[in-house]
């Protein structure tokens, strides 16, 4: 797992992986926190970032996009 972090850092797609976890925090606040508000600027934001990942993401090399997604199912799988 070592070497996927090392392979990510310093490019477009380590920028996608702070993002997703960014807005993961987010939706989970919004999902369980009942004293969480959001404004409309805020998840205007929100959205706005996930244009970016996305947009990003697409731009990725295939090894890039690649080691993210290992990474995420390595990291879902254990925590």
């Amino acid at each position: 797992m070592k070497h996927l972090v090392q392979s990510l850092a310093g490019t477009r797609v380590a920028r996608v992986a702070d993002s997703f976890c960014d807005l993961q925090e987010a939706r989970h606040r919004a999902d369980y926190d009942h004293f969480a508000l959001f404004s409309k600027e805020v998840a205007l934001a929100h959205v706005e970032v996930a244009e970016k990942a996305i947009e990003t993401l697409a731009a990725a090399s295939d090894r890039e996009r690649d080691a993210l997604f290992a990474l995420i199912a390595v990291s879902t799988r254990l925590f």
